[in-house]
């Protein structure tokens, strides 16, 4: 079936419902508006019968329409966690990453993937493939795998490949590199000003390996890296997401933005600015 444009559009975005009006909001997005994709958090559910059940309505919502609806979820380990408290923890990247044990981070990504399937979860926005620069960082900090590129290359990339063998999307991030940045994106707008040199040999390093071992999709970071784009931010750039990204890396697999409520993006852009850019640009909003 030949879709409209409005419908193409439609497909390009993930949404995250209300709390207080989840159910309404699934229906409307997936039936009326026929979206792409839900992204849950840990706010839409109490416990894990409640996650259930909201994963299961979202599945009927999408059997009245054509298009498939992906499932997708934040589901790192350590703090980034969106499974119920009732539901046992992975330990942070840092904690696997400091073992040097591939065995081990392998077991780590089977579980999350099982985890996940096992709920109706299609996507995982993980593994974290940024390198740890700064402890204090509080948006990267212990969910990176280590301080070197090494070690984030066969950590991340075992996590990685781990949750594909469970058929789960899995959604390496932040493309190119949110490690050397001091602030959060959540609130701030990063700011990146290292060397091409640098950039290409470290931080670029594991997503380009990433996407050499089968990488389905990639997150891209609201970074302002200054050598490549000193105006738009990495999710939001021409030039990083055409020229690096799919020119150079030849990565052919699905871009998606970082949450685009992040005030990175909201102290530049209007929604409907942003939300614009990023399908003219060819990602996933």
């Amino acid at each position: 079936m030949e879709m409209s444009v409005k419908q193409k559009i439609a497909q390009m975005l993930l949404c995250t419902p209300s709390v207080k009006n989840f159910e309404k909001d699934v229906k409307v997005l997936i039936e009326e508006c026929q979206i792409g994709g839900i992204v849950l958090y840990s706010k839409h559910y109490q416990n894990y019968q409640e996650m259930l059940e909201k994963v299961n309505y979202i599945k009927q919502c999408s059997k009245k329409i054509s298009t498939p609806v992906w499932i997708a979820i934040d589901q790192e380990g350590g703090r980034v966690n969106r499974f119920p408290e009732e539901v046992k923890n992975i330990k942070n990247a840092r904690s696997i990453g400091k073992t040097k044990n591939i065995h081990l981070a392998e077991e780590m990504g089977k579980i999350t993937g099982e985890m996940l399937g096992n709920t109706g979860i299609h996507m995982n926005f993980a593994p974290v493939l940024d390198i740890e620069h700064y402890e204090e960082n509080t948006s990267i900090g212990n969910r990176a795998y280590g301080k070197d590129k090494n070690t984030v290359i066969s950590m991340g990339i075992s996590v990685m490949q781990a949750m594909q063998k469970q058929n789960i999307i899995a959604v390496p991030k932040h493309f190119p590199g949110h490690g050397l940045s001091k602030v959060d994106s959540h609130f701030f707008i990063p700011r990146i000003t290292e060397k091409e040199e640098i950039l290409r040999n470290e931080e670029l390093t594991p997503f380009a390996i990433a996407i050499q071992q089968g990488a389905d999709a990639m997150m891209l970071g609201h970074l302002l890296i200054e050598t490549w784009d000193d105006r738009a931010p990495a999710s939001l750039s021409e030039y990083i997401v055409t020229y690096i990204l799919k020119n150079e890396l030849n990565f052919a697999g699905l871009v998606i933005t970082d949450d685009l409520k992040m005030l990175a993006i909201r102290l530049m852009y209007s929604m409907e600015e942003a939300v614009s850019k990023a399908i003219m640009e060819g990602t996933t909003a």
